[in-house]
């Protein structure tokens, strides 16, 4: 720009100087105008001279390209934090005036950079201030649900260092020292504040039955395994269901609609229990197909398979009524009479939007995974988590129930908190009610 004015303003520009600044990038435009004269004598510090040269008058040329990527840079920052954006935006990144540019250009050019910056800064804000507040209310939720299960173990009385059948007890001088350790001889909530002090400090304590087993070590050991089985069967219920449920939509009040939903509430109603029981007695040990236990690839199928059932007459039945409804929307009629292929107008239009409710009903699916795991590690002998909660609900082992309840409550709360997040950077309207 600056180029192209001094060529057209005659007299009037060559009355005005300029300062060293300006006159060096002439100097560099001039250079990069004699390219082929420069590379002839193949000096490199002039060839360097003239990619600095072509490089200035393409920034004083394209000044579009320039504001586009100084917006992005401000998008950068805004997302890097908070604390930064009012003296970052407004002094540092929006983009300066120049010497030859009008007051009124300048302020159009900084509004049309800061507008965006401004309505992203807003709905990051937004985000941040919900999930602050959930991460909070998590808390006392947390609390509740250690007091809950610490009133039901010790409503239904007996004592730990009495265990029942099957279980050694341990020696008297170890059981004194481990009801000094948790104050089982105090008041009970002497007793509860004891272990809240103790989950706050990440350290869940000795087993009450088990020797030389302390609760972390379980929640280390086991909580891997039974995450892994979690995610193998949501890998499984996530595309067949999502399957299910466009095919009966697309095809609705036809025979593949009436098999894909019977197929889906079949699925959905079935016992897990029934279906572990099955597909472990028989394939695993009584005919040998496959192997039991979850080292390998092939010992997994039959269990995720199991637990994969029930979430995908779920999601199934949730995809069909969400596509339907998606089918009937203005924008899914305006692509049609634009004579969009059909398969664009499905994947662009009608499933991205019908997966917001997927994402809202992510957490009722995963208390069907976790409350279905029990019974899949338990009828595969899958040594995960289900395992040492049925042996300390027997057995009265305080401390590893509580810890293993905790554990997944906190998991359950946290998976909740990122699902509402993500739904509410998807769903604008969620944005503003909140």
């Amino acid at each position: 720009m600056r180029y192209e004015q001094s060529q057209g303003s005659g007299e009037e520009t060559e009355n005005n100087s300029e300062d060293d600044s300006e006159d060096n990038g002439a100097r560099a435009a001039n250079r990069g105008c004699t390219s082929h004269a420069c590379d002839n004598r193949g000096d490199e510090a002039d060839q360097q001279e003239l990619r600095e040269g072509a490089a200035t008058l393409t920034l004083g040329c394209h000044g579009r390209e320039r504001r586009e990527l100084r917006a992005l840079g401000i998008a950068f920052a805004m997302g890097v934090g908070i604390l930064l954006d009012t003296f970052l935006v407004r002094s540092v990144l929006v983009p300066a005036q120049n010497s030859d540019e009008s007051p009124a250009t300048a302020a159009l050019r900084v509004a049309n950079v800061s507008q965006p910056v401004e309505l992203r800064r807003r709905r990051l804000v937004s985000l941040l201030a919900f999930f602050v507040r959930r991460l909070l209310w998590t808390i006392p939720l947390v609390l509740v649900v250690m007091l809950a299960t610490f009133a039901l173990m010790r409503g239904s009385g007996g004592d730990p260092f009495n265990p029942p059948e099957g279980f050694a007890p341990l020696p008297t001088p170890l059981q004194k020292q481990l009801r000094d350790y948790y104050n089982l001889d105090s008041p009970w909530i002497v007793e509860f504040g004891t272990y809240v002090r103790n989950v706050t400090t990440l350290d869940f304590g000795p087993s009450l039955v088990l020797r030389g087993v302390t609760v972390d070590d379980v929640i280390a050991q086991s909580f891997p395994v039974t995450l892994e089985l979690i995610a193998f069967a949501a890998a499984l219920a996530l595309p067949i269901g999502i399957a299910l449920g466009l095919l009966a939509a697309l095809r609705r009040n036809s025979v593949s609609d009436l098999l894909a939903t019977s197929t889906a509430s079949v699925l959905l109603v079935i016992p897990v229990f029934f279906v572990a029981y099955v597909l472990s007695q028989y394939p695993i040990f009584q005919w040998h197909i496959v192997s039991g236990g979850w080292d390998g690839v092939a010992p997994k199928i039959l269990p995720s398979l199991s637990l994969a059932l029930a979430p995908t007459g779920y999601v199934a039945r949730l995809i069909r009524a969400t596509v339907v409804e998606t089918l009937e929307e203005d924008y899914v009629r305006t692509a049609r009479a634009k004579g969009l292929r059909f398969h664009r107008i499905v994947v662009v239009h009608i499933l991205r939007n019908s997966l917001t409710p997927l994402v809202a009903a992510f957490v009722p699916m995963l208390v069907l995974l976790v409350t279905g795991a029990f019974f899949v590690e338990q009828f595969f002998m899958i040594p995960g988590a289900s395992t040492f909660f049925l042996q300390a609900a027997q057995a009265r082992d305080y401390p590893m129930l509580l810890g293993l309840t905790v554990a997944m409550t906190v998991l359950i709360l946290l998976a909740n908190l990122f699902a509402d997040t993500f739904l509410m950077a998807l769903d604008p309207r969620l944005r503003e009610s909140a």
